[in-house]
């Protein structure tokens, strides 16, 4: 019911994705990530693909390994936000990333994948970012995997919309940055919030 909940909440998002109505909202950033991963943690899971999350704040760092805070944790600043927003680009995210890894397993007969979830509390902004395992972007795709109908998925498989909705939806909705780099072995997408975005 949780995921058809969302769904359901989702299709409303792309509906009103261009006319939005909705007022942002001081969210804890900790608890709208929780939500998005329970939605895929089980998948992941079933598929081998292992989670680390990890929060840092000037006072603390806590690390979990396949699990995840309680949704009510307090780490640091709530952020303005369209929460519905955050969880569908953390969902685009984290579906590309178990994508790139299902890939690669392929190629190498690896058995099984990571993705690193990681939350930054700082003095003017909160930044998290995914990274995952699943091999470098081409560099020719990267400077365009956020463009329109832009997809390096093998066609029939991908829209390419999910990371141009994404990069709108943290930029133009939320005065934020949405950026993406190679890693040794993988791909990080990056994700900044400013406290004072209104």
């Amino acid at each position: 019911m949780k995921l058809i909940n969302h769904m359901s909440a989702t299709i409303d998002d792309f509906r009103n994705f261009f006319h939005s109505t909705n007022t942002k909202e001081k969210a804890n950033l900790i608890t709208v990530l929780t939500q998005s991963l329970a939605l895929v943690g089980s998948q992941l899971k079933g598929q081998n693909v292992d989670f680390e999350f990890c929060v840092k704040t000037p006072k603390e760092t806590d690390i979990f390994i396949n699990d995840m805070p309680s949704e009510d944790s307090s780490y640091g600043e709530d952020v303005l936000i369209f929460p519905s927003e955050i969880k569908q680009v953390v969902l685009n995210i984290l579906q590309n990333a178990r994508d790139a890894i299902s890939e690669k397993r392929i190629k190498e007969l690896k058995q099984a994948g990571k993705i690193h979830i990681v939350v930054e509390y700082l003095s003017e902004k909160v930044v998290f970012s995914i990274s995952n395992d699943g091999g470098n972007i081409p560099d020719d795709s990267l400077v365009s995997i956020f463009d329109p109908y832009y997809t390096t998925k093998p066609e029939g498989e991908g829209t390419g919309i999910g990371l141009y909705m994404s990069k709108i939806m943290v930029e133009e909705h939320m005065g934020g940055l949405l950026t993406a780099e190679n890693i040794v072995g993988g791909a990080k997408f990056i994700v900044s919030l400013y406290y004072n975005n209104g």
